[in-house]
């Protein structure tokens, strides 16, 4: 009695280690099949605030376009930029319009005092209506404006085209009517919610200037 005993808890023993083994194996088989890969993972639309405050700064420092460039010191103004990653290949970068618009209407009222200053001191003589007539505006304020215009232009976070990955990095191949075709990539690491990009030192994506990378990207969708 005691022997079959002995040999029931011992069947009783296996079957339950065969089953904890399968058990383990289904659970990992399940896991690798729910576990994305990242070409599944950066399909979507991903978003980032970027401050353009001293992008700006170093544009018209280096552009001349003040006397005294140590004035230059804005507060922080930020662009939205979205990012769509299509599951075809293909991607869209776009500057959310009113965060442009917001962002230049911050930065063009701090510089008007310092626009005023230049011009009155290069144009010494000359009526400050008059000055201001020359350009078609009322204002400093709208004179800063028409200068922030032409660099924000410059700052046009725009474009499309495809993207490749391959071997950590992430490629954009895009065509501009004026420059052209373009490859860009940059080393990339993603994960449910974020995607970070890191491109080559002094390279630019997109239009996006070096100085603002690497960039992380929020998921929005």
């Amino acid at each position: 009695m005691k022997n079959s005993t002995k040999l029931v808890c011992r069947a009783l023993a296996l079957a339950l280690i065969v089953l904890l083994a399968f058990g383990a194996a289904a659970c990992n088989k399940s896991n690798k099949s729910t576990q994305k890969t990242d070409a599944e993972l950066v399909v979507g639309t991903w978003q980032v605030d970027i401050n353009i405050a001293p992008a700006l700064e170093k544009s018209m420092k280096e552009n001349d376009k003040i006397d005294d460039p140590e004035k230059l010191k804005f507060s922080d103004a930020f662009f939205k930029i979205n990012l769509e990653l299509k599951e075809d290949g293909t991607y869209k970068v776009a500057s959310d319009k009113d965060s442009v618009t917001e962002a230049m209407a911050s930065i063009s009222k701090e510089l008007a005092p310092i626009v005023k200053d230049t011009f009155m001191a290069q144009m010494s003589g000359i009526d400050e209506a008059e000055i201001l007539g020359m350009f078609g505006v009322e204002s400093w304020e709208a004179l800063a404006k028409v200068m922030m215009d032409v660099d924000a232009k410059n700052m046009a976070f725009d474009g499309s085209g495809k993207y490749t990955l391959e071997d950590g990095k992430i490629s954009f191949e895009s065509s501009d009517e004026n420059e052209g075709e373009k490859n860009e990539a940059a080393d990339y690491t993603v994960s449910d919610d974020e995607l970070k990009l890191s491109p080559e030192d002094g390279k630019s994506i997109e239009g996006i200037p070096a100085e603002f990378f690497p960039i992380v990207f929020k998921r929005v969708k």
